[in-house]
Protein backbone atom coordinates (compact mmCIF):
# COMPACT_ATOMS: atom_id res chain seq x y z
CA UNK A 1 0.00 0.00 0.00
CA UNK A 2 2.82 2.45 0.73
CA UNK A 3 4.87 1.78 -2.64
CA UNK A 4 1.52 2.80 -4.24
CA UNK A 5 1.56 6.37 -2.91
CA UNK A 6 5.28 6.65 -2.68
CA UNK A 7 5.53 6.04 -6.58
CA UNK A 8 1.93 7.82 -6.90
CA UNK A 9 3.96 11.25 -5.21
CA UNK A 10 7.01 10.43 -6.82
CA UNK A 11 5.32 10.45 -9.95
CA UNK A 12 3.80 13.87 -9.54
CA UNK A 13 7.51 15.35 -10.08
CA UNK A 14 9.92 15.19 -13.40
CA UNK A 15 12.27 12.91 -12.51
CA UNK A 16 14.89 15.83 -14.22
CA UNK A 17 13.84 18.29 -11.83
CA UNK A 18 13.41 17.34 -8.48
CA UNK A 19 16.20 17.25 -6.49
CA UNK A 20 18.08 14.58 -4.14
CA UNK A 21 16.90 16.30 -0.99
CA UNK A 22 13.70 16.31 -1.60
CA UNK A 23 13.32 12.55 -2.50
CA UNK A 24 15.16 11.76 0.74
CA UNK A 25 12.16 13.69 2.21
CA UNK A 26 9.73 11.68 1.26
CA UNK A 27 11.75 8.62 1.08
CA UNK A 28 11.87 9.58 5.08
CA UNK A 29 7.78 10.11 5.34
CA UNK A 30 7.10 7.04 3.96
CA UNK A 31 9.74 5.11 5.91
CA UNK A 32 7.71 6.00 8.98
CA UNK A 33 4.81 4.52 7.68
CA UNK A 34 6.72 0.79 7.01
CA UNK A 35 9.32 0.97 9.59
CA UNK A 36 6.98 -1.56 12.04
CA UNK A 37 6.36 -4.23 8.71
CA UNK A 38 8.90 -7.40 9.21
CA UNK A 39 12.88 -6.68 7.87
CA UNK A 40 11.54 -9.01 4.74
CA UNK A 41 8.82 -7.50 3.80
CA UNK A 42 10.65 -4.54 3.87
CA UNK A 43 12.97 -5.89 1.46
CA UNK A 44 10.54 -6.97 -1.32
CA UNK A 45 9.25 -3.71 -1.18
CA UNK A 46 12.54 -2.38 -1.62
CA UNK A 47 13.49 -5.43 -4.44
CA UNK A 48 10.11 -4.12 -6.29
CA UNK A 49 11.34 -0.37 -6.01
CA UNK A 50 14.75 -1.15 -7.15
CA UNK A 51 13.78 -3.21 -10.38
CA UNK A 52 11.41 -0.09 -11.94
CA UNK A 53 14.69 1.10 -13.12
CA UNK A 54 13.72 5.02 -11.92
CA UNK A 55 16.48 6.75 -10.18
CA UNK A 56 14.11 8.23 -7.51
CA UNK A 57 12.51 4.92 -6.36
CA UNK A 58 16.07 3.73 -6.45
CA UNK A 59 17.35 6.29 -3.93
CA UNK A 60 14.09 5.37 -1.87
CA UNK A 61 15.96 2.11 -1.27
CA UNK A 62 19.10 3.40 -0.70
CA UNK A 63 18.05 5.25 2.02
CA UNK A 64 15.56 2.41 3.56
CA UNK A 65 18.51 0.49 3.80
CA UNK A 66 20.71 2.95 5.46
CA UNK A 67 17.92 3.60 7.61
CA UNK A 68 17.47 -0.35 8.34
CA UNK A 69 21.35 -0.70 8.77
CA UNK A 70 20.96 2.72 11.29
CA UNK A 71 18.50 0.93 13.86
CA UNK A 72 19.96 -2.61 13.64
CA UNK A 73 20.71 -4.46 16.30
CA UNK A 74 22.63 -7.12 14.51
CA UNK A 75 25.52 -5.95 12.36
CA UNK A 76 24.10 -9.14 9.53
CA UNK A 77 21.33 -6.88 8.52
CA UNK A 78 23.40 -4.72 6.35
CA UNK A 79 24.72 -8.02 5.07
CA UNK A 80 21.28 -9.75 4.59
CA UNK A 81 20.91 -5.95 2.37
CA UNK A 82 23.38 -6.43 0.18
CA UNK A 83 23.25 -10.32 0.14
CA UNK A 84 19.94 -9.61 -0.97
CA UNK A 85 20.34 -6.44 -3.18
CA UNK A 86 24.09 -6.78 -4.43
CA UNK A 87 23.36 -7.69 -8.32
CA UNK A 88 20.96 -4.84 -8.54
CA UNK A 89 23.20 -2.52 -6.57
CA UNK A 90 26.12 -3.22 -8.78
CA UNK A 91 24.45 -3.35 -11.57
CA UNK A 92 22.98 0.27 -10.87
CA UNK A 93 26.46 1.70 -10.68
CA UNK A 94 28.51 -0.25 -13.52
CA UNK A 95 25.90 1.72 -16.47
Amino acid sequence: MAIQELRKELGQYNASNIRVPVVRKISSRYFRKVRTQPKNEIFKQCEDLLESGNWMERTVVFDWAFRLGRRARYQNTMGTLFVLFGFQIAHSFSG
